[in-house]
């Protein structure tokens, strides 16, 4: 009985994944899950992270930035769609091969949950709406000392209803543009085009988008302020998504506030969130808060960059890479912003270069007052001894004799 409703069952899946996809995504196709921001980074800032530094979840949203790194590191997350059914999860490895540029390996998967059907017996079932993931791999290199390009291939797999699949490829590409101290930063992303996924009863194509962003970084020597603008199309809909993102950064405390506004599909929303850092560890949390239709999310994150560089560091590898001025601006940013703590630096080998000598002068000491000692031990017992050998056969003597004069 099931097999003569299947076309209606397909037809329902359609159009309830894609009512979720416009409610969560805001948009008509039913593998919007694409296009979602899966770095919870990124997402706090309403999408704009082109002025990010060596941010793996970055370099999963636009492999531009795959060139720009300089330290390998996985990023994870994990959210709930808006209707608090749905799930979401992206896992992301890259690795940077010095003067080879960075590669990336990645998953985004999501999973709309389960609804509940009747047959025209009346018999309940519950069916998976929809079950989704992409499988990538990518690639990012500098042209130049200011240009980082990067490219990504994706394998596509979605069922819908649980028996209609469909699988296909896909392909993204980034540009970056970063001056030579990265203060100023502009990208273009080209994501999810060419191929379609064609189920049992209608072929789709997947939602093709165009993406812009700059920004810009402030370096003080207390923290760090990054704001940036960005403006995404998904090529089929009428609509610019348009957001603006800020964070500050503190160097002296392992903290990272993020916070945006953005006008999109479903209205204008309002997104926040904050990182904790410690050594190379970063985890991540940020929430968009609801509107008038309750489209609010929650999203957590973990990334770990396996080295951490400073700018210093970073203009070691650029340098390696035949980027020569930009290792250059970075190495004097470095010094210039790190200026204090070279001179106690300074201060400090001096004060142990100095306490050094004076425990290596004090051991010298010690080894000669010894020395003197063991010449003074080894000359006394010559004199003494043969005294007392002496003594002591005259008292044997003495001994003997008086022994031999008793009665």
């Amino acid at each position: 009985m099931r097999q003569k409703v299947g076309p209606y069952i397909f037809l329902w899946a359609v159009l309830l994944t894609a009512s979720k996809a416009f409610c969560e995504t805001y948009g008509t196709s039913s593998v919007m899950f694409l296009n979602e921001e899966a770095s919870p980074e990124c997402f706090a800032k309403a999408g704009v992270c082109s002025f990010s530094v060596n941010s793996a979840g970055a370099a999963f949203s636009n492999p531009g930035l795959l060139g720009h790194m300089t330290e390998s590191a996985f990023s994870l997350s994990y959210w709930n769609a808006p209707d608090g059914i749905g799930k979401y999860g992206m896992a992301s490895f890259i690795y940077s091969a010095g003067q080879y540029g960075s590669f990336n390996l990645s998953y985004l998967g999501y999973n709309s949950g389960s609804e509940t059907f009747y047959d025209l017996s009346g018999n309940q079932y519950n069916l998976n709406l929809q079950q989704d993931y992409a499988i990538s791999g990518g690639w990012g290199i500098p042209f130049d000392e200011r240009l980082f390009w990067g490219f990504k291939a994706k394998s596509v797999t979605s069922s819908l209803a649980e028996k209609y699949k469909a699988n296909s490829m896909t392909f993204a590409t980034g540009a970056v543009y970063k001056s030579l101290d990265d203060f100023f930063s502009a990208s273009f992303l080209l994501d999810n085009f060419g191929g379609s996924l064609n189920y049992r009863y209608e072929d789709e194509k997947l939602p093709t988008s165009a993406k812009v962003e700059s920004g810009i970084r402030y370096f003080s020597k207390s923290q760090t302020l990054a704001l940036g603008i960005s403006a995404k199309k998904i090529l089929k809909e009428n609509f610019i998504e348009k957001g603006v993102g800020a964070e500050i950064e503190f160097n002296k405390m392992p903290f990272v506030l993020m916070g945006g506004y953005k006008n999109s599909y479903g209205g204008n929303f309002i997104t926040a969130g904050f990182a904790f850092k410690i050594a190379g560890l970063r985890i991540d949390y940020a929430a968009q808060f609801p509107d008038t239709f309750g489209n609010g999310t929650h999203r957590i994150g973990l990334s770990f960059n396996f080295s951490s560089h400073n700018d210093g560091d970073r203009a070691v590898i650029y340098a390696k890479r035949d980027l020569k001025r930009k290792a250059e601006v970075l190495s004097l940013k470095h010094i210039k912003m790190n200026e204090k703590n070279f001179v106690r630096d300074r201060k400090e080998d001096n004060l142990k270069a100095v306490k050094e000598a004076q425990k290596e002068e004090k051991k010298k000491n010690t080894k000669e007052n010894e020395e003197s000692k063991e010449v003074k031990t080894q000359i006394k017992p010559k004199e003494t001894q043969p005294v007392k050998k002496e003594k002591k056969q005259e008292k044997k003597e003495v001994y003997w004799q008086d022994w031999l004069l008793l009665p």
